[in-house]
């Protein structure tokens, strides 16, 4: 049986002053029936010892668990392993739970009758800038339920969403792990698992994108993590969605085959739909060529 309702995961490199105010959200939380799970993914700044004050002082237990730098992937999946929640919430380090987030996601779920809970993986709510302005885009009904599937290729959503998930369900589709690369997009994930989520117009997480951050980096750390973003590719060209999406899926499969040093024979025969892969061959190649080019240009 879980021993909280909510483990808040966070991975964390190098964060210490921000991790400081994920700190001071937690300790504002009116619901407190959760742990903080930190997986340090080798920080050399003084995460350690910020980490060890608050554990001395904090009123819910901490866990921190430093390992070799690996990526934020490999750090939830260390996080999972370690989780003693019910629901698993990644928070990361430059975002903040509002006071009344795990209150109300807990009262979301437990009004959920326990039939209709059979269904769905979680509940996910609204972002909002520190400006107070929602990140785009709303739900278009309050109190919807949703698969991950629909929010990204059917339903047109965008922009960054807080959300929960049954910890035993994400467990069942651990990160594939792949050596020497350091990023996997989530997706992977999520594509493959599809949770259904009851989604309810309510702001739950404060965000910024910082400049050091995955999302500003986005392009670069794809390119240095090839054969990740080619998986996630390769798999979501496979996904029952429209023409549109599959065009650019294929594209960026073939763009990081290309990255990765695959032969595009093999990468054809890996994926398959030979019409779809020659009309997006151009399409992959120049990009791939775009990528180079931006590389060398900034070196």
């Amino acid at each position: 049986m879980p021993s909280y309702s909510f483990t808040v995961f966070t991975p964390t490199y190098n964060r210490a002053r921000l991790l400081a105010e994920v700190f001071e959200s937690l300790k504002a939380q009116t619901f407190t029936d959760f742990e903080w799970i930190i997986v340090d993914d080798g920080s050399t700044d003084d995460t350690r010892a910020r980490v060890e004050e608050w554990q001395a002082n904090a009123c819910f237990p901490i866990v921190y668990v430093h390992q070799e730098n690996r990526g934020k992937h490999v750090a939830i999946n260390r996080g999972l392993s370690l989780a003693s929640g019910e629901f698993f919430l990644i928070q990361d380090s430059d975002d903040l739970l509002l006071p009344h987030t795990l209150k109300r996601f807990h009262e979301i779920w437990n009004a959920i009758p326990p039939d209709e809970r059979k269904s769905l993986g979680g509940v996910m709510g609204l972002c909002a800038y520190r400006d107070g302005s929602i990140v785009p885009n709303r739900f278009p009904r309050d109190s919807m339920d949703m698969s991950h599937r629909e929010y990204w290729f059917e339903m047109n959503m965008k922009g960054d969403k807080c959300y929960f998930v049954v910890t035993d369900l994400l467990r069942r589709y651990p990160f594939p792990e792949i050596p020497g690369e350091k990023f996997l997009a989530e997706g992977v994930v999520f594509n493959r698992l599809n949770p259904r989520f009851r989604c309810v117009n309510e702001v739950m997480r404060i965000i910024q994108y910082l400049p050091d951050g995955l999302t500003a980096k986005a392009r670069a750390i794809r390119y240095r993590s090839p054969r990740g973003a080619r998986l996630y590719y390769g798999e979501a060209v496979r996904l029952p969605t429209g023409i549109k999406p599959k065009l650019k899926n294929m594209a960026n499969f073939i763009r990081y085959s290309v990255h990765a040093g695959e032969s595009l024979y093999a990468s054809l025969a890996e994926v398959g739909f030979p019409l779809l892969f020659g009309i997006s061959l151009p399409i992959g190649l120049g990009l791939a060529w775009i990528d180079k080019a931006r590389l060398a240009s900034s070196r």
